[in-house]
């Protein structure tokens, strides 16, 4: 896990958000570019973009996957 409050975000981090705002329930996932955009898409069958990052109170968790 991320603490993306105090760490920045970094490029193939996972970033989770909740349209809830509830942590425990997770709505939507993406991959970092950078600490700034992320790429996604907003459903099924919808067009994968390249947007800025949500606001932190939107982002509920990161994760960052390292190979050992």
């Amino acid at each position: 896990p991320v603490d993306w409050r105090t760490t920045p975000i970094s490029a193939g981090d996972l970033v989770f958000t909740s349209a809830t705002g509830d942590p425990a329930y997770i709505t939507h996932v993406g991959i970092a570019l950078d600490s700034r955009r992320w790429v996604h898409a907003v459903g099924f069958g919808r067009t994968v973009s390249i947007t800025a990052l949500p606001a932190n109170d939107k982002i509920m968790a990161v994760q960052r996957i390292t190979l050992p």
